[in-house]
């Protein structure tokens, strides 16, 4: 859940400033309690696209004036990616040792 929450800590501070990929690291960890040198955030903004609602896919729109699945004209998405390796402290059977945990956000800002 922490995990998913820095991805969308992350969104929205890229939705109120802008793309500014440190700082949305940033907000991204405050958002959170675990330790930062595990937790792996990352950034990316993508120009003249759109999104695929059902899959949340965000594909080039080229140079077309409007997007297929949605009619809205193309902007800029930026994506914050979140990963955290979480290690057991007992080993348990039949799982492995590690999972590693994600979290998505995706929030158009242009």
């Amino acid at each position: 859940m922490q995990v998913g929450n820095a991805a969308r800590a992350g969104a929205v501070y890229a939705s109120n400033h802008g793309y500014d990929a440190a700082n949305i690291k940033i907000a991204a960890q405050s958002a959170t309690a675990l330790s930062t040198s595990i937790l792996v955030i990352s950034p990316l903004q993508i120009s003249q696209s759109c999104i695929d609602q059902a899959s949340d896919q965000i594909s080039s729109a080229g140079s077309a004036t409007a997007c297929p699945s949605t009619g809205s004209p193309p902007g800029t998405y930026v994506t914050v990616n979140t990963q955290y390796s979480y290690t057991f402290i007992l080993p348990l059977p039949g799982i492995a040792n590690a999972v590693t945990l994600s979290g998505k956000a995706i929030v158009r800002i242009k």
